[in-house]
């Protein structure tokens, strides 16, 4: 394990000039905001709201445009060529929740180009808040009067015939009288870049009755699998259970896999074998609950690579754990790396159940029924703690119930040059003793650094909590050894920092936990109440030490420690270790 000062590392960062980027910044494509757009013929701006009944609570920066009538429109002047295009939608559920279709057109330079059809099949999500767990479900009848609705936006892509360049105008306008309100939160577009020709060496997945049947005869023969352009429909789970498979696709914007079954056990791409690589597809499902199967289950051995995937639609994006019979492996130096996690029903990514030395990096993960990214130390009792995985150079956009980056125990995590933006109802970043499973490791430090956590926070999550924009939570165990370091901490919610205990647990306490370099830059903004800078609520016990700490337009006080028991103390930079990401 690799450990060095952070003094060192911040001395470094100073000589080297420029900072590092923030966020997922190799994405290829340019975002449109609606809101700042053309609009006309009817077309409203929605927000900005945090109010968790409105559709824009869910929206970027808290709006979005609706389109009320026929000829309503929004229309973008581009700045950029591109071919490939998403939508970010918004529209009505059907009475029993089962979605409802339609469909806007697309113009070009106001000549009409084809019509986009949508459905809101997967999305509105609804909870029952008086049952535990509260899991969302889809009749919307059961939540009347009890509980509250959510994922009420998603996405469509679509290809465009030809380019369209720097200067042209892009229309999506409602041209019938179907009785539908559409909202447009953006557009992103991007040239698709040429399908990815079949390596040598590498099978034909085409040349197969089905993908199982190619695998296996890979397998055999040591040969790679290759996907060629197109649409493949999947009755079945996938599953790489041996070392050394590669499967590689024709690009995310060519080669499509579906998984067709609503079965929890019918479906997602399943990995125990190690050094296996796969990359270069669309993959999403027919799901739009929680309760179903994993996008990439399993723990996926030693030393694999998961990369240049687009994923959408399943329970979870990535659930990276062993849970089989026999002996109970762990991942280990597994490479999840430029990918879009999108529309999940729970956590979009989770390094859990012993996994050691991953890394998520330069992705973007958006529109989460739960922890965008997180890592849990869980199955104390089967597995070592989870240790030293790595959350670098994300973009994490509108969780919708947890938080941006959650990590829950385990030793020497790390996050760094990471965005977190619009958590709904959570923080951006938490840490915690919630949940049951291995403590936090006394090794070196975990650290979140050069990092911006925007309109994060909540005054009511899932169990009626106010939470920070980063948030620290006592219950089970110690929350200690954390560093956080060049944090910006921006409009959030309520208090920029909380720390608090969910019961009054004597034995555990807040300890070892160093803020250094910290901007915390709006606070209150939901305008429900109180906003500080660092809020210490009065069942907590322990201490947290700062360093350099900048406040700008805070509603209340800077500092407001209400426990007796805790202590926020001034001092010098933390001089031990951590984990270096």
């Amino acid at each position: 394990m690799l450990t060095v000062p952070v003094v060192m590392t911040i001395a470094l960062a100073l000589q080297a000039g420029e900072p590092a980027p923030r966020g997922a910044y190799k994405m290829p494509y340019v975002r449109y905001e609606a809101d700042r757009s053309k609009i006309g013929d009817g077309t409203e701006v929605r927000g900005p709201s945090f109010d968790q009944d409105k559709t824009e609570a869910e929206a970027s920066e808290r709006k979005y445009v609706a389109l009320t009538k026929r000829g309503s429109y929004v229309e973008w002047t581009l700045k950029n060529s591109a071919d490939g295009v998403v939508l970010r939608f918004t529209m009505p559920d059907s009475a029993d929740g089962t979605g409802r279709s339609g469909k806007l057109a697309l113009y070009i330079n106001e000549k009409r180009i084809r019509d986009i059809p949508l459905t809101s099949y997967h999305a509105w999500q609804y909870f029952d808040k008086t049952k535990i767990p509260r899991h969302p479900h889809n009749d919307p009848k059961k939540a009347k009067g009890v509980g509250s609705c959510r994922m009420r936006f998603d996405e469509v892509r679509f290809r465009l015939d030809q380019k369209v360049g720097k200067s042209d105008r892009l229309r999506i306008q409602k041209d019938v009288d179907d009785g539908i309100e559409y909202g447009v939160d953006f557009i992103e577009v991007e040239e698709v870049p040429p399908a990815i020709e079949k390596p040598d060496g590498f099978l034909d997945a085409t040349d197969f009755a089905d993908f199982a049947k190619a695998i296996e005869a890979c397998v055999k023969k040591r040969r790679g699998l290759y996907i060629p352009p197109g649409r493949y429909e999947l009755g079945d789970r996938l599953r790489l259970d041996h070392d050394g498979i590669r499967i590689q696709g024709a690009g995310i914007w060519h080669t499509e896999l579906y998984f067709t079954q609503l079965d929890k056990n019918r479906g997602g791409i399943y990995g125990t074998g190690s050094g296996a690589r796969v990359s270069d597809f669309f993959v999403s499902s027919k799901l739009n609950k929680r309760e179903g199967y994993r996008g990439f289950g399993m723990h996926w051995g030693k030393g694999s690579v998961i990369e240049n995937i687009w994923l959408e639609h399943f329970s979870v994006g990535f659930w990276v754990g062993y849970y089989g019979p026999g002996e109970q492996k762990v991942a280990e130096k597994l490479i999840v790396r430029n990918c879009r996690i999108r529309n999940t029903y729970a956590d979009g990514l989770n390094f859990a159940k012993g996994s050691r030395n991953c890394v998520l990096e330069h992705s973007n993960i958006r529109n989460t029924g739960d922890d965008a990214v997180a890592t849990w130390s869980s199955n104390k009792e089967q597995v070592t703690p989870t240790a030293n995985n790595v959350f670098r150079f994300n973009t994490i956009e509108h969780p919708l119930r947890a938080a941006g980056i959650g990590i829950f125990g385990g030793a020497a995590h790390g996050a760094v040059n990471c965005v977190i933006v619009d958590a709904f109802a959570g923080p951006g970043i938490r840490f915690n003793s919630v949940f049951p499973g291995h403590p936090f490791i006394n090794t070196a430090a975990h650290l979140i650094a050069d990092t911006s956590v925007i309109r994060c926070g909540t005054r009511n999550n899932m169990f009626q909590q106010m939470l920070g924009a980063i948030d620290l939570e006592v219950k089970r165990y110690d929350v200690c050894n954390i560093v956080f370091s060049n944090i910006d901490v921006i409009d959030s919610q309520t208090s920029g920092i909380v720390i608090h205990a969910l019961k009054n647990e004597p034995r555990y306490e807040i300890k070892d936990v160093f803020f250094q370099d910290i901007h915390i830059k709006g606070t209150g903004k939901d305008g429900l109440g109180p906003g500080h800078g660092i809020l210490a609520h009065n069942k907590v016990k322990g201490s947290i030490k700062t360093d350099s700490m900048k406040f700008t337009n805070i509603k209340d006080r800077n500092i407001s420690d209400q426990s007796e028991d805790f202590e926020i103390k001034e001092g010098k930079v933390f001089e031990g270790k951590y984990f270096k990401p």
